[in-house]
């Protein structure tokens, strides 16, 4: 699994991917939707990837989404929520957000507080994650 966004995306459809896709729009909806595999050296060096954690992975298949949410993330608001201290590292965060968003939800890099954020693609009124410190 790797972690990127959507200027790097942009890059790589620019290098790679425009002479086989009429849009970048069909190309990001393509890698959205993980119908692309990427090598690194598509993406470049400075890509983190990862292994889905067991763990997080077992409470994913053996939970309802909002058991799974419950089990990873505490609310701090009406809509939002953020990943639990203890889940603030390599080893679990990317594959909870990872099953985030696979499930609707898009995340995104507050880049002046330095969390990443989610709401449920398409409800605009859904909860909110963000990956933070829990004070």
């Amino acid at each position: 699994m790797g972690c990127t966004n959507v200027n790097v995306l942009h890059e790589v459809f620019l290098r790679y991917y425009s002479e086989t896709y009429k849009s970048f729009e069909a190309f990001l909806s393509d890698a959205l939707n993980q119908k692309i595999l990427f090598s690194q050296k598509e993406l470049g060096r400075g890509t983190p990837s990862f292994r889905l954690n067991d763990a997080v992975t077992n409470k994913y298949r053996k939970s309802k989404m909002g058991d799974f949410v419950t089990a990873y993330l505490t609310r701090i608001a009406d809509d939002k929520f953020i990943v639990k201290n203890e889940y603030i590292n390599d080893e679990y965060l990317y594959s909870i957000l990872y099953y985030c968003f696979i499930n609707s939800y898009e995340i995104t890099l507050d880049d002046y507080k330095g969390k990443y954020f989610t709401v449920v693609s398409g409800k605009p009124d859904s909860p909110t994650l963000m990956w933070g410190i829990e004070s």
